[in-house]
């Protein structure tokens, strides 16, 4: 993690995800993905049964956090 800023680090130490994180950033803080979707603009990161908690990515960044 040495080239992350120190809010990421700090959200990953937490196990916590924001808009602006790279899906490697995602995968640290919360792990494999259950489900990846295609989307029109990029994926979704699904997690746990139904897609309960999900990360949207555009260009390998994150711009939505569905908790």
């Amino acid at each position: 993690w040495p080239d992350w800023p120190d809010a990421v680090v700090e959200r990953v130490a937490r196990e916590a995800v924001m808009v602006g994180m790279s899906a490697d950033q995602v995968r640290e803080a919360w792990g494999r993905p259950t489900r990846l979707r295609r989307t029109a603009g990029g994926r979704q990161l699904c997690y746990g049964q139904f897609c309960g908690k999900s990360v949207t990515l555009v260009n390998g960044v994150t711009i939505q956090v569905n908790e």
